[in-house]
C-alpha cells in the first residue's frame, strides 16, 4: 500500500499523470475546417456540413482527441491517436 502511493505521489509531482481538459468548440476556423475534413470519410457528409463541437484533448497533447461531428441530424463520435508511425481515426455514431 505504502508503494503504491508513493508511486502515485511521484507521477504527479514529475507530471506523468495526463488529465483530460474539459471539452470546447474549435479555437479557429482552421482547427474547425481540419476536423471537419477528417470526419467527412466517416461521417459520409460534405466537410462544410459537418458541425464540429465538444472537442476533448488530453493535459498539454494534442493527440489522442476527440470530438463530436454532427451532419444531417446525426451525431457522431470521432477519436484520433497518433505516434511516429502514424495516426488513426475513428468516427461511429453517437449512442442515444
Amino acid at each position: 500500500m505504502k508503494k503504491l502511493l508513493l508511486c502515485i505521489i511521484l507521477a504527479n509531482l514529475t507530471g506523468c499523470i495526463i488529465a483530460m481538459q474539459p471539452a470546447k468548440e474549435p479555437e479557429s476556423e482552421r482547427e474547425e475546417a481540419d476536423m471537419q475534413l477528417i470526419s467527412a470519410g466517416f461521417v459520409g457528409c460534405e466537410p462544410k456540413s459537418i458541425k464540429i463541437s465538444d472537442i476533448v484533448t488530453f493535459s498539454h497533447l494534442e493527440y489522442p482527441r476527440s470530438w463530436k461531428a454532427t451532419c444531417k441530424n446525426t451525431t457522431f463520435i470521432c477519436s484520433e491517436g497518433g505516434s511516429d508511425k502514424g495516426s488513426q481515426l475513428s468516427c461511429k455514431s453517437e449512442l442515444k
